[in-house]
């Protein structure tokens, strides 16, 4: 009799912990409204974003993630009297992501994703010179994130990625002046963003 009441106890135990265990889940949408990536010639965006995560089915500690970003910024050259503007830079970076911990409150995730870039770039040297290119980037990113989540539903993300642009090209819009393909540069990028879960 002694023996049974333990192992009822035990059980008892196991299956409360089970119950209170959290099950979040699967879709996360994610407003992102800081962002930063690096774009041709070694500068950097500001921009904004939306992302839609799912885990699998079968098991959360796996997802695949589509983020778009969206910015515009102006350089001041050094090389030269004017100014570098980034216009309608549009970023998509699909992947997948792997957490070894699975889902808590406190969440570490890696991933690998495949970036593209497409946008404007306007060269003005004061006061005549002006030179207008349409920016093409391809290539992977391997990417670190934090979750905090603060309720089944509510979560804050930050997320820093690093990784080769494989290809990058600079055409000439006006077809004025040559065009710009450089070699394999390296990319990195960062987020914050906020998300819900249905």
């Amino acid at each position: 009799m002694k023996h049974l009441l333990i192992t009822l106890s035990l059980l008892s135990v196991f299956g409360t912990a089970r119950a209170q265990k959290k099950i979040y889940p699967r879709n996360n949408l994610k407003i992102i409204p800081a962002a930063t990536f690096d774009l041709y010639f070694y500068t950097y965006d500001y921009s904004v974003g939306i992302a839609y995560e799912q885990t699998f089915k079968k098991d959360s500690r796996f997802s695949w993630t589509l983020p778009v970003y969206f910015g515009n910024r102006t350089v001041v050259n050094p090389g030269f009297t004017g100014t570098l503007k980034y216009k309608n830079v549009l970023k998509i970076n699909p992947g997948i992501k792997f957490y070894p911990f699975g889902q808590r409150t406190l969440t570490y995730g890696i991933g690998l994703s495949a970036f593209y870039v497409n946008g404007h770039t306007e060269e003005k040297n004061i006061p005549y010179y002006v030179e207008q290119y349409r920016l093409n980037q391809l290539g992977l990113m391997l990417n670190n994130s934090l979750t905090c989540n603060i309720t089944k539903r509510i979560n804050l993300n930050l997320e820093i990625g690093y990784g080769p642009s494989i290809y990058s090209r600079l055409k000439d819009v006006k077809e004025q002046h040559s065009s710009y393909n450089q070699n394999i540069l390296t990319m990195r990028h960062a987020h914050f963003s906020l998300g819900y879960r249905f």
